[in-house]
């Protein structure tokens, strides 16, 4: 597998990517040490060796490649990006129900629309996500309708709900 580190407007994306294009981790920042620390820490706990992205870029790696870039400025974009989604079972229940959404909506509903009635395990589920944007956990806001945290940090959530064109 390989990782790239693509710049946007307001943030930068690390982006882990298998030879077949299947996108297996995004993470945002836009401190270069941060995401790579966090990423090898991660794939080194699943076991999986990471390089960098070779050049020539293979040619699935690179249209995952833009294809990201596309959505890390217009998150509502529809892209053709497959995922490899590592989890719990409740974990990717709600990634993938998120991945179904485009509305904003609080933590309560997310976990009535997988069928849980433990608000906080959904809360937990939605903040151990490792793909983002294509996994929009930065949709998810409190009962009352506000921004209450994101892995990512405030400002880049704030940003990417702007860029949907949401009011919070």
């Amino acid at each position: 597998m390989f990782f790239t580190i693509i710049k946007g407007s307001y943030t930068k994306a690390l982006l882990v990517i298998d030879i077949e294009g299947c996108l297996h981790y995004a993470s945002l920042g836009n401190h270069d040490t941060m995401l790579k620390s966090e990423m090898y820490q991660y794939f080194r706990k699943l076991k999986i060796p990471i390089d960098s992205v070779p050049d020539p870029v293979p040619p699935k790696v690179e249209t995952t490649i833009r294809c990201y870039d596309q959505v890390l400025e217009s998150p509502l974009i529809p892209v053709d990006i497959k995922v490899k989604l590592r989890g719990t079972p409740l974990q990717l229940k709600v990634w993938k129900q998120l991945m179904r959404t485009s509305n904003t909506l609080s933590y309560k509903e997310l976990a009535n629309q997988v069928g849980s009635n433990g608000i906080r395990a959904v809360a937990s589920a939605v903040g151990a996500n490792k793909i983002a944007i294509i996994v929009p956990c930065h949709r998810v806001l409190n009962s009352k309708g506000k921004n209450t945290g994101y892995r990512w940090g405030m400002p880049i959530k704030d940003k990417l709900l702007q860029l949907e064109r949401v009011s919070v």
